[in-house]
């Protein structure tokens, strides 16, 4: 591996935002493929493992590498836009 992928690999992520249900962010994650947003998500497989919804376990977070949490942001925010 050169040192350039190396890098890459060990860029620091930031939270994007934090959801509470599962069509959010399912939504969520279509947006984020749809536009090459390279992202995971942390609470996911919890809501269909225990009883209760991602809201009781503190939802589910989305995390972005910190040089696309810019073209993230703005993404979520045309999302915010045109739902209001």
């Amino acid at each position: 591996m050169s040192e350039s992928e190396n890098e890459e690999r060990s860029e620091d992520v930031v939270l994007l935002t934090t959801v509470y249900s599962p069509s959010d962010a399912a939504t969520l994650e279509a947006a984020l493929t749809g536009y090459g947003v390279p992202y995971f998500c942390q609470g996911k497989a919890f809501g269909s493992l225990a009883i209760g919804t991602p809201q009781d376990l503190g939802g589910i977070r989305f995390y972005v590498p910190e040089s696309a949490a810019e073209d993230a942001a703005a993404l979520l925010d045309s999302f915010d836009q045109a739902s209001s």
